[in-house]
Formats: structure tokens, sequence, C-alpha cells
């Protein structure tokens, strides 16, 4: 009955570290001339989740879940919306529709309640507890990480965190027998933009989010990448919430080399997938592989 607003955590099946419940830094300004004066230092805009009550503004608003793709193990394409609305005494609206026939799936009414996965007075609520009432469809118990900052978009991902159903198993495709997605993207408006600058001359990971409306630069979001290599039945937490960590969850628009545009926009993109990135003197991606196929390759290849 959870959601964890915390960033990312490493792979192994250690419970995840509340390292985001302050997803904020400090970036030193570049002083022309020297000083005796210490160097300024800027805030970057971030979330601040160090209490319940900071969580709970979090949650509320008008989230909306529409990516064309969830993709866990196999790309799973879904024609399904949701849009969660959470008011200021968490009482929540869920409307599922199809996107392409405008066609009602369910509207459902309910109230979330915070909870700790493990009872510990001293840990801030990691999952959150959807109660439908006596709804023909059971709301669920789901995990919640805070994502990132893009595009004047905050991501939260939810993971499910119990067994049976729950009402985001809407989303799937049931009539073709596919489950719900393991990892369930929402995306609401927010005023919150990120401080960091593109990374220059280097080769990183990163998780992909969007485009900007050409289509010629990337929202990406530079990550740890942790895979898990054997599937672990007695794993506490899904694999996903562990499958990268992220020191600030802020994403950073990277423009794609001019020479680069056609190699890197004829393959799919996938958001909240980690790919391989590298990138030129001024900052603007030259190379850009999904890193788990790029792995495999890479391992076939072995002697």
């Amino acid at each position: 009955m959870i959601t964890c607003i915390v960033a990312l955590c490493g792979c192994n099946k250690v419970k995840p570290k509340n390292t985001d419940t302050l997803v904020s830094g400090k970036i030193p300004l570049v002083v022309e001339e020297p000083t005796d004066i210490e160097e300024e230092e800027v805030e970057i805009s971030g979330i601040n989740l160090n209490n319940e009550e900071a969580i709970k503004e979090y949650l509320i608003g008008e989230w909306i879940s529409d990516k064309e793709t969830f993709s866990d193990y196999l790309l799973t394409e879904s024609e399904i919306n949701c849009n969660m609305s959470i008011d200021q005494d968490l009482k929540v609206n869920l409307s599922f529709y199809n996107r392409y026939t405008d066609e009602t799936i369910g509207d459902y009414m309910g109230q979330i309640n915070l909870e700790r996965f493990e009872e510990n007075g001293d840990e801030l609520p990691d999952l959150m507890a959807i109660d439908l009432g006596d709804a023909d469809w059971p709301g669920g118990d789901y995990f919640f990480l805070h994502r990132t900052i893009y595009d004047g978009k905050i991501v939260m991902s939810l993971f499910f965190a119990g067994n049976g159903n729950g009402i985001f198993d809407l989303l799937a495709d049931i009539d073709n027998f596919e489950y719900g997605p393991e990892e369930i993207l929402f995306e609401k408006k927010s005023i919150e933009k990120s401080q960091l600058k593109p990374l220059e001359d280097t080769e990183f990971y990163a998780v992909y989010w969007g485009s900007d409306p050409d289509g010629k630069s990337l929202w990406l979001d530079e990550v740890h990448w942790t895979p898990t290599e054997e599937y672990d039945p007695n794993a506490l937490y899904p694999s996903r919430m562990n499958l990268y960590q992220d020191d600030f969850p802020e994403s950073t628009l990277y423009g794609i080399a001019k020479e680069s545009i056609s190699n890197i926009l004829e393959n799919p993109m996938y958001a909240g997938e980690v790919y391989f990135v590298q990138t030129d003197k001024e900052g603007n991606i030259i190379d850009f592989e999904d890193a788990a196929y790029r792995e495999y390759i890479k391992t076939i290849n072995e002697p």
C-alpha cells in the first residue's frame, strides 16, 4: 500500500534509501576575476520532500498518465490514459479513457492513505494506499518515486506493491491478457525548473523523458545505471525501482549534433528508459543508444 518519493535506488534488494527527501543542491557560479570574497552559490530549483506535509503537497494536483508505450521487460502498447486528481485531503479521482476513441473506461473516487513499508515511526511514508470503497476494482498499494523535472512538468512513478489486482491494471490491454505496467508514469505541470546544464565532451547514462517540439533536442536526466543482473524472487522492491540512481532528479535539454540527427532519430525512444549518451565539446549529443541493448551487444561480442 505504498509509493515512494525518493531518489532512484540501487539495483540490489536492499531497501531504497530516502535520498530524495531533499532533491536539491548547490552549484558554484563561475567567477571571472579573482576576489577575496567567497564564491557565491545558487540554489538548484528542486523538490523538497523531507517531511510528511511536503509529501502531501507534492501529491496534490492534476496528474496524467498518457505515455504511448510503457516498457517493462517487453514493450506493451497501451491506448488507455488515466487522469488522477488529488485534493488537499488526499481524496482521489481516477478517470480512465481510450485516447483514440475518447471512450470512458472507468471513473473512480477514493481516498489515499500514506503508509510505511516497514513500521518505523522515524521513517517517512513510502507507500500510497488507494481505497476505492466498494467499487468493482480494488485500489491497491503503490510505492511512489519522484523521478524528474522536465519541460515544465514533474514526473512521478508508481509501482504496485501488493498481490492480485490494482486499479491501474485498467491501463493494460486486458482483453489480450496483458498485465498492467510495472512502472506507471504520471506527470503534472509545475513551475519548477532545473538549473543543470548539458554535460560537454563526455559520456554518461541518462533517462530520456521527452523531446522538444521539433524533435531535435532531448530532455535527459543523468543517472547511475545499476541494472539487476538476475531476477530475485525474494526482492523487497520491484526491480524497476532499482534500475538507476539519480543524484539530482532534474532533466536538461540536450541538442543533437547536426551530423547525428538522422542516425539517432531513426530509432524509437521510450520515456523512462535508460540510454548511453555521448556529447561533443558543445554539449550536443553525438551518440544515443539504448543502454540495455548496448550492453547486450557488448556481451555477445565478447570472446
